[in-house]
């Protein structure tokens, strides 16, 4: 169990991962953040994450594509300005 980051409630981690902890996780990371914090706001543990990454590869590309997110983006944007 964990503080959840809003309060000081305790949150009980899922040990499992679904389509919907999957959307979280990837949304997170898309925004730039930790995969602890991706984990966090899904409610699951970093040691699960792993555990799912290690034996699910399309979770694990889905979630290696959302971490390049942010980079593409950024490079996206910065060669806009560029070519203006």
């Amino acid at each position: 169990m964990v503080p959840t980051p809003a309060s000081n409630q305790i949150a009980v981690l899922n040990p499992t991962i679904g389509e919907e902890q999957y959307a979280i996780i990837e949304e997170a990371l898309k925004l730039d953040s930790t995969i602890d914090e991706a984990c966090m706001l899904a409610g699951i543990s970093m040691s699960s994450y792993y555990k799912h990454r290690d034996k699910n590869p399309d979770f694990a590309r889905r979630m290696d594509i959302a971490r390049q997110y942010p980079k593409l983006v950024a490079r996206a944007a910065v060669q806009r300005r560029i070519r203006q």
